[in-house]
């Protein structure tokens, strides 16, 4: 969402105002006053006050209904700032009463231009301290606490700063009702960490538990292909005939001789039942290698070897153990680690 207009209006004033007053300053003999600070987070680390560096800060002459700007800057990396300021600004026969506004970039979509832009949004929430009628050459605001990204110690709450309510605002603390149900669920992990609750049952144990066997079954197998947490697309063979095969393959893969990591190929009919999109599992290829194992180093790979239902249920089922095996490995580290994580993640942030 794109800063309001009133916001924009603050910053466009800002900046012109800014521009102004330093070219006053060179073509005038302006005898100039400074407010220096420091600016530190909220909440300290481990009893450590952090500062916080390069934050844009705005000094203000506090004034009913306006504020007048009187100068700007930055903080450096230990979060101290020094802002020089002309006291003549605030006003005819106004002494200045300084306080400070904290600056947040914002970059938002202008639908006209068609392009990215940058503005420095006031930070909502904040209350600078004000000191009235200064007169000092220099003025010290001293340690500043400023609420950012940040979680919270436990006496404030059980939940960190994770609310956003409009684009504009930092992450805030969570309403006291959310707290309640996000501290309800905490304390149910809790209960299961601790083992004073059981945990609940994955899908298969719990299948195994209601229906023994149900899981070794070739439709939960095709089931699980198709739609479990890894779902795969079915090839079809180029022969013509109706049959359809999914491959993991570890060839181009370096292998130590240690772990067992063969080729798994399953091979698909036209499931009987006369319901489109079906399948039934008739076939299982396998080809497995030998001693340490680089790429291209086709030498070290056996033939492959079919297997299928005929071969009795005990073999059948280590057979599909092995293929669920590479499912599994090839499911994490491609399409969860690589295809998530690594990629698509990229883009999301």
């Amino acid at each position: 969402r794109s800063p309001s207009k009133k916001h924009c209006a603050e910053y466009l004033a800002y900046s012109y105002n800014h521009r102004k007053q330093l070219h006053r300053i060179t073509k005038e003999k302006v005898t100039m006053r400074y407010a220096t600070g420091r600016i530190l987070f909220e909440k300290d680390v481990g009893g450590v006050a952090k500062p916080v560096h390069n934050l844009d800060l705005q000094l203000l002459d506090d004034d009913m209904g306006h504020d007048t700007e009187l100068g700007c800057g930055k903080t450096n990396m230990e979060g101290r700032f020094r802002i020089p300021y002309d006291p003549k600004a605030a006003g005819l026969f106004d002494v200045p009463d300084l306080k400070l506004a904290v600056l947040l970039p914002e970059t938002f979509y202008a639908k006209k231009t068609q392009e990215l832009k940058r503005a420095l949004i006031p930070l909502p929430g904040f209350e600078s301290p004000v000191a009235n009628n200064v007169e000092d050459e220099t003025y010290d605001f001293g340690d500043v606490r400023v609420a950012l990204y940040e979680y919270l110690d436990p006496e404030d709450g059980p939940t960190p700063r994770l609310l956003v309510d409009d684009t504009h605002v930092l992450p805030q603390t969570q309403r006291k009702g959310r707290q309640v149900k996000i501290t309800e669920k905490l304390a149910e992990v809790g209960l299961y960490d601790l083992g004073l609750k059981p945990w609940p049952l994955p899908l298969t144990k719990k299948m195994e538990k209601d229906s023994p066997g149900s899981t070794q079954t070739d439709e939960f197998f095709v089931d699980m292909m198709l739609n479990g947490f890894n779902p795969t697309l079915f090839k079809r063979e180029r022969t013509g005939a109706q049959r359809y095969y999914i491959e993991w393959s570890w060839k181009g893969q370096i292998q130590d001789g240690v772990h067992y990591a063969p080729d798994t190929r399953c091979f698909f009919g036209r499931a009987d039942d006369g319901k489109l999109g079906t399948f039934k599992l008739t076939g299982i290829e396998i080809t497995r290698r030998f001693g340490d194992y680089t790429p291209g180093d086709d030498a070290l790979m056996l033939p492959p070897k079919m297997y299928t239902p005929e071969d009795g249920e005990e073999l059948w089922n280590r057979v599909k153990r092995i293929v669920r095996s590479n499912y599994f490995v090839f499911g994490e580290a491609q399409t969860h680690l690589g295809g998530t994580h690594l990629n698509v993640e990229q883009y999301v942030v």
